[in-house]
């Protein structure tokens, strides 16, 4: 399909972008369900106080009378400082994309607030490295745009870092999105899991 052709290569020159201007780290994830794919690449600069992470990523589904695809750019701070193995990130990821849902279509546009949380376990604790992580973007009616009235996503997820840079994980991700449309809006309701890779370099 041509959207995906368009995200992925938007992905792999944002990459390419990155890795000429900076020489710090980047996070690379695919993840795959049954009827869905989500993958992303962001780039982190740490400094003093935390670290700034931006990057992009992009999320296709496609079941049942529901299919829609969007990417999504992301500017976050966080700091890992806060507990010893616990990292929080705020910032803001905009979107566009589009969805349609049995006889209703529509575009989608927004600018959320993000916040997300990851906590890996010391070895001290757990002999496995286990990871939990969580994440919600909210987009209210006045940063919503085209077709668009507000956005929510919640993700949760579990993982092993089988190597120091790398991680199997098993997540879970809610959208609802309120549409606008003729002669009635219309809401996008969906959920699913996915198992998944992040390489971290």
């Amino acid at each position: 399909m041509v959207w995906r052709k368009h995200i992925f290569l938007s992905l792999a020159v944002l990459l390419l972008t990155i890795g000429n201007g900076w020489a710090e780290t980047w996070d690379l994830d695919l993840n795959a369900g049954g009827s869905s794919l989500t993958g992303g690449i962001h780039y982190r600069s740490y400094m003093d106080t935390g670290y700034l992470r931006f990057g992009g990523s992009g999320v296709w589904a496609d079941e049942n009378s529901k299919e829609y695809q969007w990417g999504s750019a992301d500017f976050m701070v966080g700091s890992d400082t806060m507990v010893p193995g616990l990292m929080c990130e705020l910032g803001l990821r905009g979107l566009a994309g589009s969805a349609k849902d049995s006889n209703y279509s529509g575009d989608i546009g927004a600018i959320g607030f993000a916040a997300n949380a990851y906590y890996l376990f010391s070895r001290d604790v757990l002999v496995i490295p286990l990871e939990l992580y969580g994440g919600v973007v909210w987009s209210p009616n006045l940063l919503s745009f085209l077709d668009t009235e507000t956005f929510t996503e919640v993700d949760l997820g579990i993982g092993i870092r089988v190597i120091k840079n790398a991680s199997i994980r098993v997540g879970y991700t809610n959208f609802r999105v309120e549409m606008e449309g003729k002669p009635t809006s219309w809401v996008l309701k969906h959920d699913f899991v996915q198992l998944g890779l992040v390489l971290r370099f």
